[in-house]
């Protein structure tokens, strides 16, 4: 898993994907899970913040071909 501080990260996810902060949640364990997309490329990128380095992102995972659903939907 590859890690930058937040200026780093948000910053590029915009300029090179055009990606955008899509949905955050809080887990259990206290960590963030983030979710940035493109929706005119359906590009996503997958970012977890732990709680104890909250001014450091890291890369989960990333792909393509992101859909969202409405409420109620299911998958």
């Amino acid at each position: 898993m590859q890690c930058a501080p937040a200026e780093v990260t948000i910053p590029n996810l915009k300029k090179i994907y055009g990606e955008t902060l899509f949905w955050a949640g809080l887990m259990d364990d206290g960590n963030m899970f983030k979710v940035y997309t493109n929706p005119e490329t359906k590009s996503f990128t997958l970012i977890i913040v732990f709680s104890h380095t909250p001014e450091i992102e890291c890369f989960f995972n990333f792909g393509a071909r992101f859909k969202a659903k409405k409420k109620g939907t299911g998958i």
